[in-house]
Order: structure tokens, then C-alpha cells, then sequence
């Protein structure tokens, strides 16, 4: 999944090498403080939950993009800080924009998700920075509990094709969060029911099989595609995959995801072209 994962929060239409965001921690990390009125907005902020209803993992993921700054914090609904990055050196003078971040994604046996939700509660999260000319820097994101259920791939997962022909990936909406499921959950009004969650729209992530890529030495290259809600379909351009049929490659892995607001629930499967 992690391939996939590092792609996600830049994909588009057509496929490419996926961005890859790096970020720096430095120690001691300052506190800021931030007059109310006096301070300059982000240009973006959001925090989510994304699960793999099919590894059956969970992860808290985030991102600002704003004015250059040298540092910046987040603290929870209660106060909490729960990140602090800071810029050194010469990044510390060239200043920071934007920076996305994923926590670790255990698999829900490891931490069941109550425990998880316990962890990062629902409710506004507040940013706070200084930019690069000591001005103040804010924003605020909301973090809901509302999980979209895992799409239901099962009609399409270990398709097999031959070269040229057309794949076309169907789904259907899901009833459930897969194997991070936890009916208990639902049942004392934690988190709604996946099923009843509208979803917001599609994503769906295309990629050739990670050990023949990799005993061939090509480099990743990712198709993927954000799709409205109503859409349960996407065909793979022919041209994408004939590019890796060519060089050997029979076998896909692809990623269909339910969003709702900015949380996420991915399923996986796999299709083969030989």
C-alpha cells in the first residue's frame, strides 16, 4: 500500500512519478504564540482519517500550504500540541510552504480503531506559525469521525485481460470499513455507519506489480483519477498499460477510495494483462 500512499495526496489525471514531500525536524522546537487578529491565514489546511479496508490499517494524515514560514504547530480540539515542525539552516531562511505529513499506520489488530479515535478526536484542530518576516500564521481544520465505507471491488479484483484489450474497473459503494470494522462502533454511536456516510467521490490508482517493476528496473509510474460520486467506473488508458506490457510487466495492483470530506477508505485488487 505505501507506494500508493506516497502518491495519493498529489495525484491527477495522468500518470507520472509520484512527488515526493520531505520535512525536517528540528529540536528544541519553540512555542508560538499567536495574538488573535494579528495573524496572517493559511492558504490550506486539513486533517483526515484514511483507512485500507484491505490491510486492514489506519493512519491520520495532514497538510498546510501558505505564506513562507519558519515554523508551525498543531494543537488539538483540547489544547494538546500533537506536531511542531521548525525549519534550520538554510531552510530555516528560504521558509516553508507546504508540508503534508501521514502518522503510522498500524494495522487495526495492532490498535483497534476506538483506540485510534480516542487518539485524534473529532473537532477543530488550530494551526499556528510565524512566517519568515516574524508575521503570525493561523488556520484551522475540522477532523470528523464520519468514515465512508470500503468499496466493494470484489466483481473486478483478479480480472485477468489479454494485451489490448480494454480495462475498465467497476465498484460498487460498500456496506463497511473491511478489516478495520468495528460494528461496536456503530452500535454505541461512536461513528455513523460506513454505509449511510455519503460519499463525495472516487479516487482510483493504477500501478504496475512492485517485484517485476523492480527485477526490471523501471521507475513507478502511478495513473490515477479523481471521479464524482455518482461515477462507479474508470477505464486505464491503453496506452499506460501497454507501455508495461511491453516491458514485461503482467500484473497491476490498483486502489479504489471512497471519500467523504477528507476522510478516506481505500480497497485493494489486483488485474492481470497476459
Amino acid at each position: 500500500m505505501k507506494s500508493l500512499q506516497r502518491a495519493r495526496h498529489s495525484r491527477r489525471v495522468s500518470w507520472r512519478l509520484p512527488s515526493v514531500f520531505l520535512g525536517a525536524m528540528a529540536a528544541p522546537l519553540l512555542a508560538v504564540a499567536v495574538p488573535p487578529g494579528l495573524a496572517v491565514e493559511l492558504d490550506e489546511a486539513f486533517l483526515r482519517i484514511e483507512i485500507n479496508a484491505t490491510d486492514g490499517d489506519v493512519g491520520f494524515h495532514g497538510k498546510l500550504d501558505g505564506e513562507a514560514w519558519r515554523e508551525m504547530e498543531i494543537k488539538s480540539p483540547q489544547g494538546r500540541n500533537i506536531y511542531e515542525v521548525e525549519g534550520g539552516g538554510a531552510v530555516r531562511r528560504q521558509g516553508l510552504t507546504e508540508n503534508f505529513f501521514e502518522s503510522d499506520e498500524p494495522t487495526c489488530e495492532e490498535q483497534p480503531l476506538r483506540a485510534f479515535l480516542r487518539r485524534f478526536p473529532e473537532g477543530t484542530y488550530r494551526f499556528k506559525g510565524r512566517t519568515i518576516d516574524d508575521k503570525n500564521l493561523k488556520g484551522e481544520a475540522d477532523l470528523s469521525h464520519a468514515l465512508p465505507a470500503a468499496p466493494d471491488v470484489s466483481g473486478f479484483d483478479g480480472s485477468e485481460f489479454a494485451p489490448g484489450d480494454l480495462v475498465v474497473i467497476v465498484w460498487a459503494p460498500g456496506t463497511d470499513l473491511g478489516k478495520c470494522h468495528d460494528q461496536e462502533l456503530v452500535d454505541e454511536g461512536v461513528i455513523p455507519d460506513p454505509g449511510t456516510v455519503p460519499v463525495d467521490g472516487w479516487e482510483l490508482a493504477v500501478e504496475p506489480d512492485e517485484d517485476q517493476r523492480e527485477a526490471l528496473g523501471l521507475p513507478l509510474r502511478v495513473f490515477s483519477i479523481q471521479l464524482l460520486s455518482g461515477q462507479l467506473s474508470a477505464t486505464v488508458p491503453p496506452e499506460y498499460l501497454q507501455q508495461h506490457v511491453d516491458a514485461g510487466i503482467t500484473t497491476f495492483k490498483f486502489e479504489v477510495g471512497a471519500k467523504a470530506g477528507e476522510n478516506q477508505t481505500f480497497s485493494e485488487g489486483t488485474f492481470t494483462v497476459q
